[in-house]
């Protein structure tokens, strides 16, 4: 619950105060012009992101790294290079940033779609390993 509100948190923020914070960074007109059309992405970011990462910790934590490594790859070739190649063309960076969040939305999928075998599965068990003996 805490990445989640986190992520919903920080994306408020973002939509709320997006443009002061890239004025913040600098005060060229031209950048700031040019950031704009990309601010809807920075909004969405965190909530895309959110389940990939905090499920990042859950699988770090329990010494999982080979469903990590499956859906990096799953998600890279699957899903953010034919995205990425294919919306490329007609969105330009637009298109990079949804590959991107594609990518991650993928990734946070297939990580909750392992955890019931890589993690949950891992404390039945240990549960099994550890029950005292008759």
């Amino acid at each position: 619950y805490w990445g989640t509100g986190l992520a919903v948190l920080v994306s408020l923020v973002y939509g709320v105060l997006g443009q002061p914070l890239v004025q913040f960074f600098t005060d060229k007109a031209a950048i700031i012009e040019q950031a704009k059309p990309f601010l809807i992405w920075v909004i969405i970011a965190p909530l895309a992101n959110a389940p990939a990462f905090i499920w990042d910790g859950v699988y770090i934590g329990a010494t999982q790294s080979k469903p990590m490594r499956n859906t990096l790859l799953i998600a890279t070739f699957g899903v953010f290079l034919p995205v990425y190649f294919f919306t490329k063309p007609a969105l330009g960076n637009h298109g990079l940033w949804l590959a991107f969040t594609a990518f991650m939305v993928a990734r946070g999928i297939m990580l909750s779609a392992y955890a019931p075998s890589a993690i949950f599965g891992l404390v039945r068990q240990s549960e099994v390993n550890t029950s005292p003996k008759p």
